[in-house]
């Protein structure tokens, strides 16, 4: 992956993590909870999508796709036995 799909993919983890965010602290507002309670679920839910997705995406560079950490190489599970 070259510098700008690593840059369009933290992006992209950002917006939908902000967007999550923000849907959470819009019902808990909703729902009658106060701005401080409605602002700690827009920055935890935020955050959490953001781990998780980046987790998801370690995941399924690793297990789907077969990179490995030996010598930064890429080569199928299989090839590696």
């Amino acid at each position: 992956m070259c510098s700008s799909d690593l840059f369009a993919m933290v992006l992209g983890y950002l917006i939908i993590g902000m967007l999550l965010g923000t849907t959470a602290a819009a019902i808990s507002l909703f729902l009658g909870s106060s701005v401080l309670l409605a602002l700690a679920f827009y920055s935890g839910v935020g955050s959490i999508s953001v781990l998780i997705l980046a987790a998801f995406q370690y995941a399924r560079l690793t297990l789907i796709e077969g990179k490995t950490a030996k010598h930064n190489a890429i080569e199928r599970r299989w090839q590696s036995l």
